[in-house]
């Protein structure tokens, strides 16, 4: 997955998820790469200074879409 950047437990609050993808290709266990960015108000790509991570997404999912509603899921309920 290029980088080592951290594995984080939870997303911290304020934080966006850029992107969900298989942790090993063709593998049904999913992570999230988070940044302490919004990726809507930057201008043009992140900023020298930000942060980032990835946050396991719980259970296994055969496709992005499933990864990406139990993640949104899982950040609902926390709330």
């Amino acid at each position: 997955m290029g980088e080592a950047l951290e594995y984080l437990d939870r997303i911290p609050s304020g934080w966006f998820v850029l992107q969900v993808i298989p942790e090993e290709e063709g593998g049904t266990d999913w992570v999230a790469l988070v940044v302490d960015t919004d990726p809507d108000t930057r201008c043009r790509g992140l900023p020298s200074w930000y942060r980032s991570g990835w946050v396991r997404i719980a259970g296994e999912h055969e496709s992005r879409e499933d990864a990406w509603d139990a993640l949104e899921e899982a950040t609902a309920t926390r709330h």
